[in-house]
C-alpha cells in the first residue's frame, strides 16, 4: 500500500534555498506554532489595470506609467455617410492595436459637440445636420469657444442616435480592448451641460434618459459612467465622472451631489463607487496646477472623498518623470483606485496529499476603490525544480474588496500524486483574457512571471 503523503509547514531559521525562492525575494516573519507568514509591504507605484492616468489615445509620448487611454470619438468621424462606419479609420487614429500590444485599455466617449477656438465646425455628420433640418444652436462664446450644439429633442436625432449606439455596441461591447464607456453624447464635450447660456439647449430629464437608455440597451457588457448623478444612474448603478477634478469648489460641489443629492431628479447615490467607477479628469487643461506642493494635500483629499480610480485625458501622464512634482504625482497614484497588500498568510499545520490545505489570508485594500471585475485570486505550489502544480482559483470576489481589511479562507486541493519535497506557496490575481497574473501587489516576492512567492511548505512521506 502506498504510504500517505503528509504536508507539513516548514519553518526555517536558516536561509531559504535558492530553488525555493524561484526568483522572488522572500521576506517576512515565520512563526512555527501558528504557521503564520507576514509578507513585507512595499511603497512602490504600481502600474495596474483599470486605474491611474488616462492620456489621450492619440498621444505619441507618454513618460508616466499608465494602463488606460482616452478616445473621444465624434459622430462626424465615425459615420461620415449614413450607414457607413469608418471602424478602421477610428481604430487607426486612436491606435487600438498599439495600445492592445502594450496592455493598455481604452476609455471610450462619444462626443457630438466639441467647442474649439477659431471657426465653429460640426461634430455631427453633414447628412445628419441636413436630415434634422439643421436644427440646433451655432454658438460663439468667450468662455468655452465656438461650435454647434444639436437639437437633442429632435425625434429624428434621437432615432439616429440609438441606431449609432447600437452599431457602436455591436463593434465594442465584447471587445476586451475597451475598458469603460463614458456616456457622453449630450452637451459640450459630452459633459452633459450647455453652459454658458445661449450655447445650446439641454434636454429635460425624460429626453436625456432616452439617450442613457440607448447605452443601457446595447452596452450590456461594459461598465458605463455618467457625468451627473441623475435618477437613472442610481437605478442602474452607473459610474460617475468628474471633469473638474482638482478644482476644489467644483469637485466639492460634485461630491455633494452624489452624497446628498441635488434634487428629486438627481438623488443621492453615495455608494455608487462600490459598484462602478468614479473617474474624471483634471480641470483647466493643466493637471500640474493641482499637483504642486501647496495643492497636493487637497487634491489627495478630493481623491479619497470621491473614491476616484482614474483621471484623464487631462492628466500628468505626458509630463517628464524628472519634474520636481513627481513625488506628488506618485502620492496620488498610490491613493486612487485599488492597492492590495497581503498582510498575513496562515496554514493548518498538517495536510495530506489527495486532501486539501486550509489557508487563511488577511488582505488590505489601501486604495479608495475596489477592483471592478471578477478576476480570480489564485494559489499554486512551486516545486524545487521550478514547476508549478496545484493551481487553484479561489472563490474570492475582488469586487467586494472595499478600502480596508478583507479576510479570505480557502482550501487548496493537494494532488494525490504530490511528490515529497519542498514547495513554495504562490499567489496571483489572474487576467481571464491571458490566464496570467494581471495585478501587481504592494508586497515583496514578485517573480518574473508575476506570481508572488510566499512561505514554504514541505511534503513529507
Amino acid at each position: 500500500m502506498k504510504p500517505k503523503l503528509t504536508v507539513l509547514l516548514l519553518c526555517l531559521t536558516l536561509s531559504l534555498p535558492a530553488a525555493s525562492l524561484a526568483g522572488g525575494a522572500l521576506k517576512g516573519e515565520r512563526e512555527m506554532s501558528l504557521g503564520l507568514f507576514h509578507p513585507e509591504e512595499i511603497q512602490d507605484v504600481l502600474n495596474n489595470p483599470f486605474m491611474g492616468w488616462v492620456p489621450w489615445a492619440t498621444a505619441q509620448q507618454v513618460p508616466q506609467p499608465h494602463r488606460l487611454v482616452y478616445a473621444g470619438i465624434s459622430w462626424r468621424e465615425l459615420e461620415p455617410k449614413r450607414g457607413e462606419f469608418d471602424w478602421e479609420g477610428i481604430e487607426r487614429k486612436y491606435r487600438f492595436e498599439y495600445w492592445d500590444s502594450k496592455g493598455v485599455k481604452i476609455i471610450l466617449r462619444l462626443v457630438l459637440d466639441l467647442p474649439r477656438r477659431g471657426t465653429a465646425t460640426l461634430d455631427i455628420p453633414d447628412w445628419l445636420y441636413e436630415r434634422t433640418g439643421e436644427k440646433g444652436t451655432w454658438y460663439t462664446t468667450t468662455e468655452i469657444g465656438n461650435g454647434f450644439s444639436p437639437d437633442y429633442n429632435n425625434p429624428v436625432f434621437i432615432q439616429e442616435h440609438e441606431r449609432l449606439i447600437k452599431a457602436l455596441a455591436n463593434r465594442y461591447n465584447e471587445d476586451s480592448r475597451i475598458a469603460f464607456i463614458q456616456l457622453g453624447s449630450l452637451g459640450h464635450w459630452g459633459e452633459w451641460h450647455t453652459w454658458p447660456n445661449g450655447s445650446g439647449v439641454f434636454p429635460e430629464i425624460p429626453t436625456s434618459d432616452l439617450y442613457v437608455t440607448h447605452y443601457l440597451d446595447h452596452f450590456t457588457n461594459k461598465m458605463i459612467g455618467l457625468r451627473r448623478p441623475f435618477g437613472i444612474a442610481k437605478e442602474h448603478k452607473l459610474g460617475l465622472f468628474n471633469d473638474m477634478f482638482g478644482h476644489q469648489p467644483s469637485t466639492d460641489e460634485w461630491i455633494g451631489w452624489f452624497i446628498n443629492g441635488r434634487s428629486v431628479l438627481e438623488p443621492p447615490m453615495p455608494d455608487f463607487w462600490q459598484f462602478a467607477y468614479s473617474g474624471g479628469e483634471f480641470s483647466s487643461g493643466n493637471a500640474l496646477l493641482h499637483l504642486t506642493d501647496d495643492k497636493i494635500e487637497d487634491t489627495l483629499r478630493q481623491a479619497r472623498e470621491s473614491h476616484t480610480s482614474w483621471l484623464g485625458p487631462c492628466s500628468p501622464a505626458e509630463l517628464p518623470r524628472e519634474i520636481p512634482e513627481q513625488k506628488n504625482l506618485d502620492a496620488l497614484l498610490k491613493t486612487i483606485g485599488y492597492r492590495f497588500v497581503l498582510r498575513s498568510v496562515q496554514h493548518l499545520g498538517v495536510a495530506t496529499a489527495g486532501g486539501s490545505l486550509k489557508i487563511t489570508m488577511a488582505w488590505e485594500n489601501k486604495g479608495v476603490a475596489p477592483f471592478y471585475f471578477p478576476w480570480p485570486l489564485s494559489l499554486s505550489l512551486l516545486d524545487e525544480q521550478g514547476q508549478m502544480t496545484a493551481v487553484h482559483r479561489t472563490d474570492a470576489d475582488l469586487r467586494h474588496w472595499l478600502p480596508g481589511a478583507t479576510t479570505i479562507t480557502t482550501e487548496l486541493p493537494l494532488p494525490a500524486n504530490l511528490k515529497a519535497g519542498e514547495y513554495t506557496l504562490l499567489v496571483a490575481i489572474l487576467d481571464p483574457d491571458t490566464n496570467k497574473p494581471g495585478v501587481d501587489l504592494a508586497i515583496t516576492g514578485r517573480r518574473e512571471d508575476g506570481w508572488y512567492a510566499l512561505n514554504n511548505i514541505i511534503v513529507d512521506n
